[in-house]
């Protein structure tokens, strides 16, 4: 991710840069799913601002620790859902308030 140097009302962000990455493998016809992942792997994200008013400025510079890896595992139950396919359904209804 690559956020450019914005002002929004009193206030200026500057700029961050932050590399993450994500990977995903499904299996077992797509029922079970593997990801594996990986953000601020450079550890280069930092909370930067300056907020101006009329009585002073306020400056903040931080490294915020977002940095983390992980593995998260999916499954489906049921995966094949209702067999019901919406056909036929309510015919009987239809008729008897047509007659």
């Amino acid at each position: 991710m690559y956020a450019t140097t914005n002002d929004w009302c009193f206030t200026r962000a500057y700029k961050q840069q932050i590399l993450n990455f994500s990977i995903t493998k499904k299996l077992l016809k797509d029922n079970l799913t593997l990801r594996f992942y990986a953000n601020d792997i450079f550890r280069s994200q930092r909370d930067s601002f300056t907020m101006y008013s009329s009585i002073g400025t306020v400056k903040k510079r931080g490294i915020p620790y977002n940095r983390m890896v992980g593995v998260s595992v999916n499954y489906k139950f049921n995966a094949a859902g209702s067999k019901y396919k919406g056909t036929g359904a309510g015919e009987s209804e239809i008729s008897r308030i047509k007659n």
